[in-house]
């Protein structure tokens, strides 16, 4: 579980760079558009951000995607650079699984990339706003519509960072539950050692007490007189 919460974490740190490299492409690409520059250069530069964003969102754990939801053996999405939605439909499910701390409490350990990526709020979609940009600048569409673009970006950011919080949280929540979890162990195997020594103590005085005994009896025979029946008869 660590392994696959620290790996989801440094996907969304990538992601993160990468959507603020698309931000700084669509600042470039609107200063392009102002001085008659071509656009398209950026706009490939921004496909390409898409891709490794989509690869980010297809990562793998042990041959699970980690943000696939409980259908971990499918991969979240595709992506083809010559369609308009260049992004194809969440191929996941939801994300419901929890583990339990050593209090009893539980809490989520995933989020699926439909959640982290595919906000159904088209200002916090990632994938959405990042080729709308795209779109805006491969269409010379102007700067009104590469600044409005470009604003959903940065919201998409923020958003993106709330959702990278989340993992920083449960790393916080997986780190205290193992620690608690060995710390019951250590006082397990303390207590199971203690009863072990004083069973061990106990049989060792045990066959001190009965070699004691042992030899207790052996003198005491020894002590007894040797004169037989037979002694008795001929002496009389």
């Amino acid at each position: 579980m660590t392994t696959e919460v620290n790996t989801a974490q440094t996907a969304l740190q990538n992601a993160v760079s990468l959507v603020e490299q698309a931000e700084s492409l669509g600042t470039q690409g609107a200063s392009d558009l102002a001085s008659g520059d071509t656009t398209q250069n950026v706009a490939d530069q921004l496909g390409t951000v898409l891709q490794q964003l989509v690869g980010l969102a297809n990562t793998t754990v042990g041959g699970r995607y980690i943000f696939s939801g409980d259908s971990d053996q499918q991969a979240p999405y595709s992506i083809d650079l010559t369609q308009p939605s260049p992004i194809s439909a969440y191929q996941g499910t939801a994300a419901t699984r929890q583990i339990q701390a050593s209090d009893g409490s539980q809490f989520a350990v995933s989020l699926n990339a439909q959640t982290i990526f595919d906000s159904p709020d088209a200002t916090q979609n990632v994938f959405t706003s990042i080729n709308n940009l795209r779109q805006a600048l491969l269409n010379n569409s102007g700067a009104s519509a590469v600044s409005s673009a470009l604003g959903d970006v940065q919201t998409a950011d923020t958003y993106l960072n709330q959702q990278l919080a989340f993992y920083g949280n449960v790393q916080d929540e997986v780190s205290s539950a193992s620690n608690d979890a060995q710390n019951n162990i250590t006082q397990l195997q303390t207590q199971l050692s203690g009863m072990q020594d004083a069973d061990e103590a106990a049989a060792i005085t045990q066959l001190t007490e009965g070699q004691t005994a042992q030899q207790a009896a052996l003198v005491s025979r020894s002590q007894l007189p040797k004169t037989s029946l037979f002694d008795y008869i001929t002496s009389s």
